[in-house]
C-alpha cells in the first residue's frame, strides 16, 4: 500500500483521531530503533528498552494517510523515559525517521494484538472493499491459537484460504494502484465491468471468512 506518516494533522486527520481517542491530540514521535529491536514487535522493544534504560511503555496508535484514499490507525508503542519524552524504538518497515503517534492510555497489549482502524477518505468503493479484505484477514490471523503466536504455520485448507485473501488483496490493491473502481473493467479481462465479475466472488468469499473465522 502507498500509505505514509501524515505530512500535518490536519482537520480530517484530528477527527479521525477524536474517534478513537476523544480530547487527545496526535504528536509526532522521533523514530530511533536499538540493535536489538525487530519489525512489527514494538511491545516486546519497548520492554525490552524499559529493562535496560527503565522509563515506562506508551500506548496508542500510529497514524498513517494514503493520501485521498484511506487513512489508517495501527495499534503500537512506543518508549516514555524518566523525563516524558517519547520515542519509537521499533524499526519501522516504512523506513521513517517519525511517526505520528496517538496516545491511548485506555487500551494495552494483552498478547492478542488489536485491528486496526481505518477511515475511507474516497468515494471509490474499491477502498470499502480493501478495507474489508484487511479486516478478514485480521480475523483469519487472530483466530483461535493464532492470536498468540509468533510465526504461524498454515496448511491443507487453512493455507488454501490465506492464499485466496492475499490473492483478493492484491487484486484490490492492483486496482486501486491503477486508479480503478468498481464501474472499471474487471482485472481478469473479462470484458466486464469488475462489480458485475470478480467483485461478485470476492465479496462471497469474504463473507465465508468473516463467518468462519468470527473472533
Amino acid at each position: 500500500m502507498n500509505t505514509k506518516v501524515p505530512a500535518e494533522v490536519s482537520d480530517i486527520i484530528a477527527k479521525f483521531c477524536g474517534t478513537i481517542v476523544p480530547n487527545q491530540k496526535p504528536l509526532y514521535v522521533d523514530v530511533k530503533p536499538e540493535k536489538y529491536s525487530m519489525s512489527r514487535f514494538c511491545f516486546q522493544n519497548v520492554e525490552q528498552k524499559i529493562a535496560n534504560d527503565e522509563g515506562c511503555i506508551e500506548y496508542g496508535w500510529s497514524i498513517w494517510i494514503w493520501d485521498k484514499v484511506f487513512l489508517d490507525a495501527e495499534f503500537h508503542a512506543v518508549w516514555k523515559s524518566a523525563k516524558g519524552n517519547l520515542t519509537d524504538v521499533t524499526p519501522s518497515e516504512l523506513d521513517v525517521n517519525k511517526i505520528l503517534f496517538l496516545p491511548d492510555r485506555k487500551r494495552k497489549y494483552y498478547g492478542r494484538q488489536l485491528d486496526n482502524i481505518r477511515y475511507n477518505l474516497s468515494n471509490n468503493g474499491l477502498v470499502d472493499l480493501i478495507i474489508e479484505v484487511s479486516e478478514c484477514n485480521y480475523l483469519f490471523m487472530n483466530h483461535g491459537d493464532r492470536a498468540e503466536q509468533l510465526n504461524i504455520k498454515l496448511s491443507g485448507e487453512e493455507l488454501e484460504n490465506f492464499k485466496a485473501l492475499t490473492n483478493c488483496k492484491a487484486i484490490v490493491l492492483q486496482m486501486l494502484n491503477d486508479n480503478k473502481s468498481l464501474n472499471s473493467k474487471c482485472i481478469c479481462d473479462s470484458g466486464l465491468k469488475f462489480k458485475h465479475c470478480c467483485y461478485k466472488g470476492i465479496c462471497n468469499f469474504l463473507l465465508f471468512i468473516r463467518k468462519r473465522y468470527k473472533i
